[in-house]
């Protein structure tokens, strides 16, 4: 899989494949971050105009994969865009998920 040539369109069906939760954050460069993440799987895509610009990924046990996903959101918390609440996003994304089940 080349995640380069991935787009928006591609990851929001990659996300529902996977079952993977989805939160999108604005980036101050004008980017976006797609997080993804399961019990056994967490993505990071970063998309300038459309396109996958950098990304990362793992997979591991439920605690690897929420300490892998937490060291990604804490560098990326400075980088979200003025007056967007990085926790607030999160915070949202919780309470759309939880809705689902």
């Amino acid at each position: 899989m080349n995640i380069k040539s991935f787009n928006v369109a591609d990851i929001e069906k990659y996300s529902q494949i996977m079952k993977l939760k989805m939160v999108k954050l604005p980036l101050k460069d004008k980017s976006e971050a797609y997080l993804l993440k399961n019990d056994k799987r967490f993505d990071c895509f970063i998309l300038k105009d459309g396109k996958v610009k950098d990304g990362c990924s793992m997979t591991g046990t439920p605690a690897e994969v929420w300490k892998y996903a937490a060291n990604v959101a804490l560098d990326l918390e400075s980088k979200v865009q003025e007056g967007v609440s990085f926790i607030g996003e999160i915070y949202k994304a919780f309470l759309k998920y939880s809705d689902c089940k």
